[in-house]
Formats: C-alpha cells, structure tokens, sequence
C-alpha cells in the first residue's frame, strides 16, 4: 500500500479486482497518485466500472448511459429516503433508460450486478418476500445519495440554509430518524469541507444532534481529501475529544502525519514539538504518545506496521519524508516497543532512500533529545548497512560526521558517537569515506574530557517527592542512588568496567607507572619512604608464604614436622593484619589525592605486580558511588521532576524487574546520562581488560556492553519452529512419524540400527522445491511421541540428531578423521565460532566489534588446525530489546565461509548472504519457512571453495532414539540407541559411516516400562 491510511473499501477483493482491471486495460501499474480520500476513491471506482461496462455493452462513450444509469438509481433511493430499491422499479428505471430488448448483454441491471455495483436482498415482509436491490458498497451508496442531495439543496455555495431548522437536508443530521441516515451525515462530512470548506458540526446547531454526529466527523477526518483539513476542524476536534475513546487529537495528528497536502501533517508536527524544551514535549507528546499506544487500534501502530510491510517497496517522496519524521519523534517514547519498532520501521523506509536519510540525520542533529537523535543515526545506519551499492553513501557519512563528529567538544552520548561511528565505518569499508572526514577522530580515542562533577549530599537532598503528604527522596534517586534496581543492573555492572587508571596509562607498564608515582609522591619525603618500605617488607613476606588453603596443604605434604608446619597457616594471617596496619599508617600520610593515586598506581604494584610479573595488575575499578549520584543528578538537569512525570509513572502498571516493554519517563532520563556517563568515562579512563588482560582504550559501546536492539535486523520474527511435532522440509528431509505401540514393540524400535536412523547422505545434501543443490552445514532436529494418561503428558519415544561440520585442509582430513572417530569426545565438543553479544548483525564482519572474532582452531595430538563454518547468533526479545515479536536463533556463515564464498548479508530484509551478483548463496531456511533452524549452502560455491584452496568439508552427525512409558513421574524406560559418524566430502564423494552403541535399561526401569503403555 501507498499509504498506512488507505480506503477500507480495497480490503474489499471485488471493489480492488473492479479497480485492477481499470489499471490493466489502462495499461497502467499503479493508482493514480493524489487518490486520497473516499470521494476520489469512488469517482475512480465508478470510472471503471463505466469504462468497463461500456465497452463490454458496444455503447457510445459520449452518451454516459452507465453513468446516467448510476444517477437515476441514485435520485430513485434520494426519493425513497431509502438506500433500498424494489428491484422492479430497478429494471424499470434502466430499461426506460436503455431497452435490452430482452437481451442479457445489453441489459444494465445484468452488467451492473456482474460488476458487482448493484446486488439482491430478499425483504421478507410477513409472508411475502420481496427482492430488494442495494448498491453492493454501503458506503459507496451513502456518498453517492449525499452528493445528490447537496446538489440538489444547496445553492450559491451556501449550505447553511439547506440544514437549518426549515432545510431540506435537515432532517438527515437533527432528528428521531437520524440514526437511520448515519452514514449518509458521515458522507456529509466528508464532502462538505471538500466542496464548501465547511464543517457539518458547524451548520447544526442543535447541540444533542451534534454529539451525535461526533462518530461521522471523526471518520471523516481520515477519508475526506487531504487539503479539506483546517484549523478549524482540530478545533472541533479538540471540543469534541471527551466524546471520542482514547486521545483523538493525537490519534488524528499522528494519522494525517503522513499525508503531503494537509497543512497539519508531521512538518506541523515537527514545528510543534521542536521548540520544546526535553521535559515539555514529554509531557505533551511522549506521555500522551503512550498512552495511545495502549489503545486496540491506534495510528502509531497503524504507521508503524504499514512501514515495517511497505517501507522497501516504491513510496511518493513527499510522503517517504513525512513518514520519516513522524517515525523519528515517535522514537522519543519511553514506551520501548513503540520506540524500537519506530526505529526498525525508519531503517526499513530508508533502506533504498539514502538522500533521505542524510537529510534526516541533518535536520535531527540539533534537537535537545538524545532518544530521537540516537535512534535517527541508528536507524540510518542499519538502513545503510541493507544495501550494496554505495550511491549516497558519502553523502551520508558526511552527514554523520557533521551532526557528531564535527562537534567540539564531541557529544558524550555513547550510542550517539557509536551509531554515527558505524555509518563512517561503513563508507570507510567500501571505499566511499569522503575526503574531509578523519578517521582518527570517528575513531578515537576522543579527545580527553573533564573528570565527573562531584555530587555531594546537598545536592541528592533537593530531590524530593511528596509521598502521602511525607517528603522523600524522590524516584530517580531512589533508583539510581539508593540501591535501586537501575544501580544495580544497569549503573553498577557498566562502571566495573571502568578503571580508576587513566587512559593516558594504556600501554604503559605498571612498573613504570609506580616510578613516577614513588618519584613524585614518596621519594621527597622521608616518613613516607619508611612508611612505604615497611609495607613492601611485609608484602614481599607474604608473597613467599602460601595464601590458599590447598596450597598450605601441598607445601607441608613434604615437611616430617606436621606439627611445626600446622603454625604457618595463623602465621599468614599475623603478617596480613601487620600489612594492613602498615598500610594505614603509610596512607595516613596522603592527601586524598595522593591517596587515589596510591590505589590506582601503588597499591597494585607493591602488594601484587612487584612479586608476581605473570599476573596482570587489577586496577580499581571506578568508583560506582560517584557513578550513582551523577546518574541521579544528570536526570533532574535533563529535567526530570515528580510535579511533570509523577502521575503517568504511578499509572504505569508494575511488569517485574526483568520487563521493560513500556518505562518511567524517569528511566528514560537516566538513561540518557547512562550513555552520557558512558561517554565522559571513556574521554578519561582506561577499560578494564578483563582477567589477565591489560587495560584498554575503549573502542565503542559493544565493548562495554550498553548497546539495545539491533537496527540492522529488519524483521520482526522468523518462522523458526523448533517443535518436536515439526513434519519433514527441503532441509531437514528426516521426519519419522509413529503408531502408538505397545512397550515391546517400542523397545524393538530402539534397538533396531535401521528404523528411523536419518541416512547422512540425505541429510547432508539436499535439494530445494526449485531443484538447487545445497549442503547443510548445522542443524537439529528433535521429534518425540507422547500421550495423556491420567491428565499428564507421558513420552513413548524420543529422538533427535544433530549436524555438524568443519573445514579442514586436504592433507590434514585423514589426521582429523581419526581423531574425531577416537575414544576422547573430540566429535561431540567441536570448536564453536563465539560471536561479540553486542556487535550487530550487519556489521559482520567488518566492523572493529569483531575484531577479536576467529574461526580457526587446532584440534588433539598432533594439532590439526581446522576452521568453523558456521555461527550462532540468539536474537532475543527481552530485556532492552524489543524491536522483535519473538526470540529466534539464526546461523550466519563463519568468517572462512565469508572470504572463501564473498559472502555480504543480502539486501532488504533478508536474513541470508549473497555473492557480489545478489545470489544467495548461504542462509537459514527457518527465516522464512517454517522448520528446525539450519544452515545451508550453495553445493556449487562450496565445491569451487573446496576446489581452489585445498580443502575438504567434515561432517559429524551424532544422535539418539529411545524409548519411554509408564506412569507419569516414574521411571519406565526401554532403553536408547546412540549412534554417531564422521564423514567427509572430497569434492565428488561423501564418505564415512555411522556407529551404534546401545544403553539398556535397569530391571526396575524396564519392569516399569512394561507393566504400562
């Protein structure tokens, strides 16, 4: 569709198939542009059925007898006051009109009820049944009869006269009958402001009727002509809005966003909303915006879902524009399924609309909310990611440098860098990066930031809420400083990444860093060398003496004097309390400056790095105190207050800690200074390393974990079904289907090697319904038998089998098969290729999050080094994430696959991966056919791989089948079959065979088992 706001009368398949076939002999594609508003919409559909009817019947156009025919019947029901027509007064009307002559071709009523504009109902009045002929489209018939009478009642473009008191058209709107002209008053207000340029509201003037006429002006408002929308009608909006479910208005506003010519579509929107202060257009828009989300039927939904269905397909620029900016403020909600799947549509629409997405991105740099201008560069830049070619990516990179990059200082929102990072990295990727862009500076580090401002108690004290007439401290604080859920989950786990070392210190090593702390710090005073020294002293005595309690075991395993070696333990701890007491004394004698310095440079060194060069030195992490409160400060500076927000976050509905589908705008403030905070630690100190690492710059917000949904996945679910009731596909071609057999009979079934064992040829070559070649490279597939006894599920059988496979040069496939046939479980812990959990999808594998990424491994005794050819990827709605329906696994191909093949993650919304020409060459059936999730590849590609570099594909291919009964929640069992193999692919041949072990069931199990179904 080429609007979210379309007549409903195309959902009809006989209205759209008469308006199709007008376009076909048109030889036209398309409907005409402009075609808004049901007036239009039926003088089109009219058209073609008088077009169609003409030239069926041999008529002479210039005569307009269809038309005329349409007309009389029209006047006829305008007399009756009746959409309802004896069908003999029908035939007789158009036989006055045009005689048949007793011919069926040539008679209007056959033609016109063919067409399906005229249909038969039978009125049974007592015992008579009378035949009755109404125009098919109720509505179309009420349009057609309110047109007749303003032409007929309405002179001088006046009319006013014709619905006061004495009017003719008065009785229509005002009146014990009105209700049964309901739909004639809606077309009145539909074709009133369209042809006069006034309201019907504003010509009744009795206020009971008006009311009454509330349903048909709001439904006018949607189906009127776009340029038939004044000031005057939100006016009547508004005074109406108490009579009408939800929030009209905005309903309205939101509706019409989209519509070029209405003079209140999003660019008044945008005018609306920009000036506002932060916490003002929450009030009035992100407030309001979700509450109207929570209604059944709403036009964000109805934006949203048109977009996600439409947005790659052909859209009016005008309307591509204004949809753009619409889905771009709705990113501002604190509602997370509104914001994400706003962000999700917005990708989907720029996809082919680069140009648009550069001036998005310029035209949202300088709004004052971090929500809207995070997610228009996230959704630019997913959008950016779904299409191969480069046109207008410069452009856009351009565009991203401009609205982040050329800031000074650069803007501390971390997802706000990160995102517009990405649309660089991109450019810069593809050789597209324009010539006034440095990557240095895109990339980092940034130049160093200011330190966090110290938030002292004075300051958290002015926070307060009226909680029942008691003052406390209100909800930001509460959640962010005392111990709340967002300290905790969000704030605590996001500083311990962060170290108190500076970042000017990366790369420098710890010894060096203790020397010019001592130089500076210790050496020019002599009490605190001595201090210091007496800490060294009894740290280097400690690093002598065994400090776990197996060690001290080990160490008096060969002292003859147990007794002796029985003191050393308590002797550990005499030397740690005269360390500590050591320490504070040489502590004593700092300012509190030079003490944090001597946490971050000396204490790491003298009580662990000085004894131990081995170990990476554990930095302090920042301190996540001074954390909490800045986080609790920045939101009220945002401007987050109780007297604003307090009512709507009371109205919220308590979802538990782990849901966070719709949030306090609160959250969202804090948020924002999350990502803030992100960013001005990241200008001034180190990242933590991790265990045995050395600190890091940072690199971006995958690194620290901070990343939300995914912008480069535009779908919203897979077909993905993993049950064990799932019948056979193309690619999971083995499917056993049972009887329900008595115990023996099942038992039979496991122990024999050649029922229901898949042949691992089928499963590793299969053909889909086009007849291409594809090998499957991993899948699993489950199937079970069960049935109800005693009201619980009891299983008869279950199996399953799993594929799974690895590349390996060809003079090292028969050392490989070897060991994956051996005793030492090798073929049941293949190497598994570990995906980044915050790098995006689209990023793969270009982008600096996958950096750390490797696919190559060697395996036993002599090594033998082998390479994955597959990845997992749990996309999970939950959490922060949810811009999907439901959670799905995915199977992308391993970075190997990835160079061998010139594999790029296909356009659109595809979930597979392409060549350079768009021919998909791997991906997972299950997103888009129901089924196991799997991977496949194109068997010709991978032959040519195979064929160039050397190499040979190894299949392992391990499963079960056993057999179950009994009573629920005993321990009937018949037993199960293992069996495993290896197998390997040389180019022409698969090789290999399959191998059985069986595990029998214990007396009882089996006694069990067989005493019952």
């Amino acid at each position: 569709m080429a609007a979210p706001n379309f007549s409903p009368e195309f959902e009809n398949p006989l209205f759209l198939r008469t308006c199709c076939d007008a376009l076909e002999r048109r030889r036209e594609h398309e409907l005409p542009r402009g075609l808004v508003g049901v007036s239009s919409v039926f003088d089109f559909y009219f058209a073609s059925v008088s077009d169609a009817i003409t030239s069926r019947m041999g008529l002479f156009p210039r005569l307009q007898i269809v038309e005329r025919a349409l007309s009389v019947l029209t006047q006829a029901m305008v007399d009756e006051r009746s959409g309802y027509l004896p069908i003999a007064r029908v035939l007789a009307l158009l036989e006055e009109l045009h005689p048949s002559h007793g011919q069926t071709e040539q008679n209007l009523f056959f033609q016109l009820e063919n067409e399906g504009v005229l249909t038969v109902e039978p009125l049974v009045d007592g015992a008579t049944t009378i035949e009755m002929v109404r125009f098919t489209f109720e509505r179309l018939s009420d349009h057609r009869i309110a047109q007749a009478l303003l032409d007929a009642a309405i002179t001088a473009d006046d009319p006013a006269p014709a619905f006061a008191p004495d009017g003719p058209l008065r009785d229509y709107v005002v009146g014990r009958h009105t209700s049964r002209f309901a739909g004639i008053a809606e077309a009145f207000a539909v074709q009133l402001p369209e042809r006069f340029g006034v309201e019907l509201m504003e010509l009744v003037d009795d206020e009971f009727a008006r009311y009454d006429l509330v349903p048909g002006f709001r439904a006018s408002l949607l189906w009127r002509r776009q340029g038939a929308f004044s000031a005057r009608t939100l006016h009547i909006l508004d005074q109406f809005a108490g009579y009408m479910d939800g929030d009209p208005w905005l309903d309205t506003m939101i509706a019409i966003a989209t519509e070029p010519g209405n003079a209140f579509n999003a660019d008044h929107l945008d005018g609306w909303l920009r000036p506002m202060s932060l916490p003002e257009r929450d009030e009035l828009w992100s407030v309001r915006a979700t509450y109207l989300a929570g209604n059944e039927h709403n036009a964000i939904d109805t934006l949203i879902q048109w977009i996600l269905a439409n947005g790659l397909n052909p859209i009016e620029p005008e309307r591509a524009r204004l949809t753009a900016m619409t889905l771009s403020w709705l990113t501002s909600l604190s509602h997370r399924v509104i914001r994400d799947m706003a962000t999700k549509a917005l990708a989907t629409l720029l996809v082919e609309r680069r140009p648009l997405a550069a001036q998005l991105i310029e035209r949202f740099a300088d709004v004052n909310d971090p929500y809207v201008v995070d997610r228009v560069l996230a959704a630019a830049y997913g959008a950016a990611t779904r299409r191969h070619n480069d046109d207008g990516l410069a452009a856009l990179a351009e565009a991203a440098y401009g609205a982040v990059f050329a800031d000074d200082p650069i803007r501390a929102h971390a997802l706000i860098r990160d995102h517009a990072r990405g649309i660089i990295e991109l450019a810069a990727h593809r050789g597209a990066i324009p010539a006034g862009i440095s990557l240095d500076r895109v990339r980092g580090p940034y130049p160093s930031g200011a330190p966090l401002e110290e938030i002292g108690d004075a300051v958290l004290e002015r926070f307060v809420q009226d909680y029942g007439g008691t003052l406390l401290r209100d909800d930001i604080v509460s959640s962010a400083v005392e111990d709340g859920d967002f300290a905790r989950y969000e704030i605590d786990p996001l500083v311990r990444k962060f170290l108190q070392l500076p970042r000017e210190e990366v790369g420098r090593s710890i010894r060096a860093q203790y020397g010019d702390w001592y130089a500076q710090a210790v050496a020019p005073h002599p009490e605190r060398t001595a201090a210091l020294q007496r800490v060294i002293d009894l740290s280097g005595q400690l690093s002598g003496m065994p400090f776990d309690f197996n060690m001290w075991l080990n160490a008096i395993e060969d002292t003859p004097d147990i007794q002796g070696a029985e003191i050393e333990k308590p002797k550990r701890d005499d030397v740690e309390e005269q360390r500590e007491a050591a320490s504070n004394e040489f502590q004593a004698l700092l300012s509190e400056t030079e003490l944090r310095e001597y946490r971050i440079y000396g204490k790491v060194w003298v009580e662990q790095a000085m004894w131990d060069a081995d170990t990476s030195p554990r930095y302090p992490s920042y301190d996540s105190q001074k954390a909490r409160r800045w986080i609790a400060w920045r939101a009220h500076d945002l401007g987050w207050t109780p007297q604003r927000f307090a009512n709507f976050e009371r109205d919220m509905p308590s979802r538990g800690r782990s849901e966070h589908s719709i949030e306090r705008i609160g959250k969202k403030y804090q948020w924002i200074a999350l990502h803030e905070l992100t960013g001005r630690l990241s200008d001034f100190v180190a990242v933590d390393g991790g265990y045995n690492d050395e600190p890091r710059y940072y690199s971006g917000s995958w690194q620290v974990e901070t990343r939300e949904m995914d912008p480069t996945i535009l779908v919203t679910r897979t077909a993905q079904r993993d049950a064990s009731s799932q019948p056979a596909t193309w690619w999971s071609p083995h499917a056993p289907r049972w009887r329900e057999d008595p115990p023996k009979a099942r038992m039979a079934w496991m122990r024999d090697e050649s029922r229901d064992i898949p042949d691992p040829a089928m499963q590793f070559q299969v053909s889909d319904p086009d007849g291409r070649h594809w090998f499957v490279l991993e899948m699993g597939a489950t199937r079970n038998q069960s049935v109800l006894l005693e009201g619980e599920r009891v299983f008869l059988r279950m199996t399953w089998h799993k594929i799974q496979s690895l590349l390996v040069r060809r003079s090292d496939v028969e050392l490989l098969m070897r060991l994956l046939r051996g005793p030492n479980g090798e073929r049941d812990h293949l190497p598994k290729i570990e995906l980044p959990w915050h790098a995006y999808l689209g990023e793969y594998p270009w982008h600096p999050a996958y950096e750390t990424l490797r696919d190559d491994w060697r395996m036993g005794e002599p090594e033998v080094e082998v390479f994955g050819t597959i990845a997992d990827r749990y996309v999970e709605r939950s959490g922060h994430n949810y811009s999907i329906e439901e959670s799905f696994n995915l199977t992308i191909p391993g970075p190997r696959l990835m160079r061998g093949l010139g594999l790029r993650l296909a356009e659109g919304r595809s979930l597979a991966y392409s060549d350079a020409r768009g021919r998909i060459i791997f991906k997972d059936p299950s997103a888009e056919a129901s089924g196991h999730s799997a991977a496949v590849v194109d068997r010709d590609a991978l032959c040519a791989l195979l064929a160039r570099d050397d190499f040979e594909l190894v299949w392992v291919i391990t499963g079960e089948k056993s057999a179950h009964g009994g009573r629920p929640h005993r321990h009937g069992w018949g037993g199960q079959l293992d069996y495993w193999g290896i197998y390997r692919f040389d180019g022409t041949t698969i090789w290999g065979e399959l191998q059985f072990a069986r595990n029998d069931p214990q007396a009882s199990q089996l006694a069990e088992f067989l005493a019952h179904r």
